[in-house]
């Protein structure tokens, strides 16, 4: 299309802005893919009892949906919902991560303790095990925030893409 047609003005921003895209969907696929690893690994327990990852995560999910969904419709005020949306799985994000650190404060913990520990969040069967799940904790939450980030990146290529906008790129 570049060479064929020589797109200007706004074709040229739409063409530019789909590069980005796709860059920004690509690492969406590569933190689900993360996220998909650590279920497969976690098996049958979350790294933290009583941890919703579903429900911190959910917003991730939409947030994407609707920045393609903007693209596809040339939608500026979605790409402004999606942006003000994110506000709310960063607030997930922060909760997700206090509770991990809470957790190891909580517990007291000392990395060479070997003895079984009951702690709020949970029984683990030791300081070791308290650690390793917390860090998974901060390492999911981390990756769900960054999916967010990426479909606000969407929203705002696609904003400067229809309306020659700045207003949403960082």
């Amino acid at each position: 299309m570049l060479a064929l047609q020589q797109p200007a003005a706004g074709d040229l921003r739409i063409v530019g802005a789909a590069f980005k895209i796709v860059t920004d969907l690509e690492r969406v696929g590569d933190l689900a893919t993360n996220l998909a690893e650590y279920a497969l690994d976690g098996s049958e327990s979350s790294p933290l009892p009583n941890t919703d990852y579903e429900r911190i995560a959910a917003p991730a999910l939409e947030l994407v949906e609707h920045a393609t969904d903007a693209f596809s419709a040339a939608d500026s005020a979605a790409c402004f919902a999606v942006a003000d949306r994110d506000d709310e799985l960063d607030s997930r994000c922060v909760a997700g991560t206090e509770r991990a650190v809470r957790t190891c404060i909580e517990l007291q913990i000392d990395a060479t303790d070997t003895q079984a520990i009951q702690g709020e969040s949970g029984t683990f069967s030791s300081a070791y095990d308290v650690l390793a799940d917390v860090s998974q904790t901060l390492v999911i939450v981390r990756d769900v925030e960054r999916i967010g980030d990426h479909a606000v990146n969407v929203a705002a290529r696609t904003l400067y893409a229809i309306e020659s906008s700045d207003e949403l790129l960082f």
